[in-house]
């Protein structure tokens, strides 16, 4: 068939068409893919503390009213000892809520001029006090009985029990099988934490399961109960005993004009949790509720890569090839993938060397294989200071720094990992050690001292991991839930040393790329609405959560934020909390569905007006449509 000259010519230029458009999407590609820069990191001045506060209590030791207490704000006294576990959660809730509270010995009198909204009261400040607390909780005041006194105290008060909606005191203890927490409490859904082999139960079961069995009454809300093994079960359905009756965990009931929120366990001790529960029983207290949050889904790896050729005979058993190359050739493929299929995120903490004591030295020219790769998982770099010593020496990070400018001199390096306890001493260090490029310390290590999030020093801020990926009990489980309802972040961590150091099979990669992957991808499925960002991200975010002002009012049914933010990208987050109305409108901002009746909601200008209609209205307007 003979090509005559007109189809050549449309030939040719379909030809040029397709090559320059081509050649046009590897230059896209080429221009958007930066492996020797740190793409997350800019130049702009983010916002210091001068506006966030250390997590504390106001005017100690009184209880009387705050003097800078805004409109916005409630009157909250905590009632106990300032250096309990429960002080600890109060505080750092405090901190993010921006509600001061207020620390006393004692209970305000029911007759005082003016009385605090609400009061959280440890359990020893609850004995011989019901009268008083009664009092109280008739005058309007709601009170978070933050644990229950002992049993023996408990059988015996009637007028406590009548205030906590308790209906009959069964038993001193019970062993549970387990525990149901409801859904519409803490975001995230509804669980059942119980297991049913010995397999599952030493790998996930570590909740308090022994607990004082009380039933509440038919009028007060549960928002978590137990459940009993199988042959309590049996001997309850012979008893004829009902739901209600079941070990009652965490509840609501009322007293007069008050509200009594109850924790019979002790959760709130643990502060993921005990903060996620206060925050969802302010939101229980409330026809909705409307709070800033970062908005931050951070998965850290760290130790990835190891720069050195260390542990080289174990690695070599282990994998074939020594640690750069089984990072290159096996570990870091992995998270590329898991990038693409998840859209994930990952904060690669580098180690340029992991054990000191090794006598390996830091192989030369690696970052020009490594960068490219954590680029195409479109990850960042950071610097781990993590080794097994746990210690922290401040000519090794400086040692660290100094490879780092030779070998990737224009990679901006802006986070370290560290497990090291004291933050305060590390960040002062980091400033010394690397001028202005370090914004962020990531930290393994959980203790009072560290908050979640929050400000090491003047413009160093801090980002607690939050859960281990290479473990997920229930308790785990139940802090993920917690931060995740009161800020809207999440920092999954994991140790890739392990796999080059392991103590057990467990620790081996080809077992613990499971686990991990399996609990990344599981966990985080009911909040995969939120954002997943870098360290560096992150850190942006928590600056404009401390710096943000807002206000949030409501007349009829539109709800009206106004902010006032000095954010990089002027966009503020929060999550609405409403009970069966759904968002019918929004202006000013965006929104997503959480779940039922929560919202995150993304402010675009100073004011955000966001339009409600009720469920049943919802369906009113379905049925008359069918009409």
């Amino acid at each position: 068939m003979m090509i005559t000259k007109r189809q050549f010519s449309v030939t040719i230029v379909i030809f040029i068409t397709l090559l320059l458009l081509f050649m046009g999407f590897q230059i896209g590609k080429e221009a958007a893919s930066t492996p020797g820069i740190n793409k997350y990191v800019s130049d702009i001045e983010y916002k210091s503390k001068s506006t966030a506060s250390e997590p504390a209590f106001v005017n100690p030791g009184t209880t009387g009213k705050p003097e800078k207490l805004s409109k916005e704000n409630e009157w909250i006294v905590f009632v106990g000892n300032e250096n309990s576990g429960y002080a600890d959660t109060v505080k750092e809730w405090s901190y993010y809520t921006r509600n001061p509270v207020s620390l006393s010995k004692e209970l305000p009198l029911a007759g005082s001029e003016s009385l605090p909204d609400i009061i959280m009261v440890e359990p020893a400040f609850v004995n011989e006090h019901s009268k008083q607390i009664a009092d109280l909780m008739e005058k309007g005041v709601d009170v978070i009985f933050l644990d229950l006194p002992d049993f023996s105290y408990m059988e015996s008060d009637y007028l406590l029990q009548k205030m906590l909606g308790i209906r009959k005191v069964y038993q001193e203890e019970i062993t549970l099988k387990g525990m149901h927490l409801f859904k519409g409490f803490l975001l995230g859904g509804e669980r059942v934490f119980e297991t049913d082999s010995e397999e599952d139960e030493d790998k996930f079961q570590d909740l308090d399961l022994t607990v004082p069995w009380y039933s509440v009454r038919g009028s007060t809300k549960t928002f978590m109960r137990g459940t009993l093994s199988d042959e309590d079960a049996e001997e309850a359905l012979a008893k004829q005993l009902k739901n209600e009756d079941m070990p009652a965990i965490v509840w609501r009931s009322y007293y007069g004009k008050g509200n009594a929120f109850v924790v019979n366990g002790n959760y709130i001790r643990n502060r993921m949790i005990g903060m996620g529960f206060l925050q969802a029983m302010m939101y229980e207290r409330k026809d909705y509720v409307v709070y800033p949050v970062i908005n931050s889904q951070v998965f850290s790896v760290d130790c990835l890569p190891i720069l050195t050729n260390e542990n080289q005979k174990t690695v070599e058993e282990l994998y074939g090839r020594s640690i750069t190359k089984a990072q290159s050739d096996i570990i870091i493929p992995m998270f590329i993938t898991l990038s693409a299929k998840y859209d994930k995120k990952t904060t690669c903490f580098l180690s340029v060397k992991y054990n000191r004591s090794d006598p390996e030295q830091p192989s030369q020219d690696l970052m020009k294989t490594y960068l490219p790769m954590i680029d195409e998982m479109n990850g960042e770099l950071a610097l781990s200071e993590n080794h097994p010593d746990s210690g922290f020496n401040s000519e090794e990070l400086e040692s660290d720094f100094e490879y780092l400018t030779s070998e990737a001199p224009k990679y901006r390096i802006s986070a370290i990992m560290s497990s090291f306890g004291n933050l305060k001493e590390l960040s002062d260090a980091v400033i010394n050690a690397n001028d202005q490029n370090i914004r962020t310390v990531s930290t393994s290590a959980h203790n009072e001292s560290i908050p979640v999030v929050g400000y090491q020093n003047d413009r160093i801020t801090c980002q607690q991991t939050t859960s281990n990926l290479t473990r997920h009990t229930f308790t785990d489980e139940l802090e993920h839930l917690g931060v995740q309802t009161l800020l809207a972040y999440s920092n999954c961590y994991y140790n890739i040393a392990d796999a080059f150091y392991p103590e057990t099979d467990e620790d081996k990669w080809q077992n613990s790329s499971r686990e991990i992957f399996s609990n990344l991808t599981t966990y985080n499925k009911p909040f995969e609405m939120l954002d997943c960002l870098t360290i560096t991200e992150s850190d942006s975010r928590i600056r404009t959560y401390f710096s943000l002002n807002y206000k949030a009012e409501r007349n009829a049914d539109v709800i009206t934020v106004t902010t006032d933010s000095d954010s990089a990208d002027g966009t503020g987050y929060f999550i609405l909390r409403t009970h069966d109305e759904r968002i019918d409108s929004i202006s000013g901002g965006k929104f997503k569905q959480i779940e039922e009746n929560a919202y995150l909601i993304s402010t675009e200008r100073e004011k955000t007006e966001i339009k409600l209609s009720s469920s049943l209205s919802a369906l009113v307007d379905m049925e008359g449509s069918n009409r």
